[in-house]
């Protein structure tokens, strides 16, 4: 049996903090689950989404807070202190884990992706996309993790997804695929604007990011590795992903 699991946390979002300026930044967690069932051709598969259990766990250490689970209604970065300032990289370590170690699940070695999600939000809560995912800064990858940076040049920044290139046995955690946060100072950016009254001309400054609000979004989901060439493609959607289920390991092309 070929299965992907796939986990689904309900998006929460928390206020972190707000600049002098008035920024909001806020975080969340979100994912689907689905089962990739083999059926009697050896090339159909049926695809079931909701499933209740969660396969794939992901955990944060914040700062220096306790490594914790984030639950179904957890939110990220509540171990951060202070007030965060633009530019300053603050300690946020995530990682996954292979939760299949009950009977009832299985007990099955899994390749594991992860997409994160970085988009700012505008006064209302409506996305703005105008504003610019990247100084949304993640410092993600390495540690047995790889890229596909096609992902984030398709989606303007917004989508970045990381595969881990090692199978994870039953229980087993991946090395972080984030170290760090930070905002880019360019936030700050200021806009000039020239008014003329009666009075004379008088010029107002605003702050471009004045007022908005940024989002995180962590998505983790895996493959079993038995058949897992087909289960990548099937589930994942991924032509460019390369299995070696002997020796349990994953690449991209």
């Amino acid at each position: 049996m070929i299965k992907s699991n796939k986990m689904r946390m309900p998006i929460v979002t928390i206020l972190l903090f707000a600049f002098a300026i008035g920024l909001l930044l806020f975080t969340s967690v979100g994912g689907t689950r689905a089962a990739l069932i083999e059926g009697t051709d050896e090339n159909a598969y049926e695809l079931d989404i909701g499933m209740p259990i969660a396969d794939i766990l992901l955990y944060e250490q914040c700062g220096e807070s306790a490594a914790a689970a984030i639950a179904d209604n957890g939110t990220l970065l509540s171990g951060l202190e202070g007030t965060p300032e633009p530019g300053r990289s603050y300690a946020e370590k995530l990682w996954v884990v292979n939760g299949l170690t009950g009977a009832e699940q299985g007990n099955f070695d899994q390749f594991v992706r992860v997409q994160v999600y970085t988009y700012w939000l505008d006064e209302d809560g409506n996305k703005d996309p105008s504003l610019d995912p990247s100084l949304i800064e993640l410092t993600l990858g390495g540690n047995g993790w790889v890229e596909d940076t096609s992902a984030a040049e398709n989606t303007s920044n917004e989508r970045r997804i990381l595969y881990y290139t090692s199978a994870l046995k039953p229980g087993q955690a991946s090395q972080p695929f984030c170290e760090a946060l930070s905002v880019s100072t360019d936030v700050l950016l200021k806009a000039e604007h020239v008014y003329k009254s009666d009075d004379g001309t008088y010029t107002k400054t605003a702050y471009v990011y004045d007022g908005k609000q940024f989002c995180i979004e962590v998505e983790a989901d895996g493959v079993q590795v038995v058949s897992g060439q087909a289960a990548v493609q099937s589930a994942w959607g991924c032509t460019n992903v390369t299995v070696d289920e002997d020796a349990g390991t994953l690449s991209l092309n």
